[in-house]
């Protein structure tokens, strides 16, 4: 399972972590479905953007030492920007006693080496970003220049030329996609012998079917959309069964505050980081709410919404019934009516449906592994917050409809408590899957 895969030219934004949360929470579904799932980041390293990264900096640095020089649109405007044109130029000073100059614009071993320390700075800040703020462990962390080092792509190609699938027009190789489904054929190799676009990604697609998954995910923006079926009809040329393939295309987030757009623009700077995110509303709802839409459809989050401590805030509706849970457990545990320590699997054999509530309450328990099984099979993983919340609503109605503590019917009060304690399970592991925490009091 791919996903987030960031250009490392600058920090994570929320477009990043809206698959990021769906990602990790489909793994975890998967997982709980019975599959060893992978977490794999493919590094984009060996692209154009590396270039543009490191001029970006280097014109940063010149401009700090007084040069007046333009700064060109297309290049990376953020503060960070800025930040590691002072941390390189320092180390510059000390560590080789270089100060750059105008003329280091034409200086191509300098402006390699240069885009390569900023990228690597750029890589560790998301490393960073996931593990601290997203909170997610990848098993595995590929790279493009690795691919493009490795001599990867040249066999890909040698296994497309050796099945005549190739052909050279107007000095550039073509692969013959549309005879598996794509719509025109496709540039391999450039007429000046460098490597398209799209031949990495063939080739580091190649090797994911090598290692014999049984499911192949790969998480994409919808800028990237076109780039699926091409790809597709590369790896079916290849003789891959593609129907292992699932190329998951992650529609546009907006968001907004006060009823104002919040700029999440990389390239033009004004970035509303996911730490900023979490700092506003919370770990808790920034994952909630990011999972909570399918990821084929356009998403707004509100932020004033997510912060709000109502019921209009899902998450809070839903951790608040965990607690109304919690609490009868803990009473439950005082007065003797539940043994101390963990919960019994089996309180009462004679669970008795008295009234809409608990009938409306069991249905819902019921439903939990049909839920489980859909997304382990459909991948529309938003439907699991949309159950948190449906039998959380459950939950509370339950709540304030089925009364436990003050029941004076023995048999009762257990048959609720065991309806209470089955809820409890049901959603405490709806909660885990989510990577939400479970408050005890809120």
């Amino acid at each position: 399972m791919e996903f987030i895969s960031a250009n490392p030219t600058g920090p994570l934004t929320l477009g990043n972590a809206r698959p990021a949360f769906s990602a990790d929470t489909l793994a975890n579904v998967l997982t709980c479905a019975g599959y060893n799932v992978t977490r794999e980041y493919y590094i984009n390293d060996g692209g154009e953007q590396i270039g543009r990264l490191g001029e970006s900096v280097l014109r940063r640095i010149l401009q700090q030492e007084g040069h007046s020089i333009d700064f060109p649109e297309d290049l990376y405007q953020g503060e960070y920007i800025m930040e590691m044109g002072k941390i390189i130029a320092e180390r510059y000073r000390e560590e080789d006693g270089k100060i750059c100059t105008v003329a280091d614009l034409d200086n191509e071993q300098l402006r390699s080496a240069l885009s390569r320390e900023a990228m690597q700075m750029c890589l560790g800040a998301i490393k960073k970003t996931i593990s601290e703020d997203l909170k997610i462990s990848f098993d595995v962390w590929s790279s493009e220049q690795a691919v493009k080092d490795s001599g990867e792509i040249e066999k890909v190609l040698t296994r497309l030329r050796e099945k005549n699938l190739m052909y050279v027009k107007d000095g550039a190789e073509f692969l013959k996609t549309t005879e598996f489904g794509d719509d025109q054929d496709r540039v391999m190799v450039k007429k000046n012998g460098a490597y398209a676009y799209i031949a990495p990604d063939v080739a580091y697609h190649q090797n994911k079917f090598d290692r014999e998954f049984d499911l192949i995910f790969t998480f994409m923006g919808a800028d990237h959309q076109g780039h699926a079926p091409k790809l597709t009809s590369a790896l079916k040329a290849l003789g891959n069964d593609t129907e292992k393939l699932r190329m998951m295309i992650v529609q546009f987030l907006a968001v907004t505050r006060g009823g104002t757009t919040v700029s999440l623009s990389k390239r033009k700077g004004n970035i509303y980081s996911l730490k900023d995110l979490i700092e506003e509303i919370g770990y808790d709802a920034a994952r909630y709410f990011l999972v909570s839409h399918a990821l084929s459809s356009h998403m707004t989050l509100d932020l004033d919404i997510a912060k709000e401590k109502s019921e209009r805030n899902p998450v809070y509706y839903v951790q608040y019934a965990y607690v109304r849970l919690q609490s009868i457990i803990r009473k439950a545990k005082v007065q003797g009516i539940l043994p101390p320590g963990d919960l019994p699997a089996e309180l009462t054999s004679q669970v008795v449906i008295d009234n809409e509530a608990e009938t409306a309450l069991a249905l819902e328990l019921f439903r939990f592994p049909e839920v489980m099984e859909d997304i382990a099979t459909s991948f529309a993983v938003h439907q699991l917050p949309v159950y948190a919340y449906d039998i959380s609503r459950a939950i509370t109605t339950f709540y304030h409809e089925a009364p436990i503590m003050s029941e004076t019917d023995p048999v009762l009060q257990k048959s609720r408590l065991q309806i209470a304690i089955a809820a409890h399970n049901v959603l405490g592991r709806v909660l885990d899957l989510l990577g939400i925490s479970k408050p005890d009091i809120m």
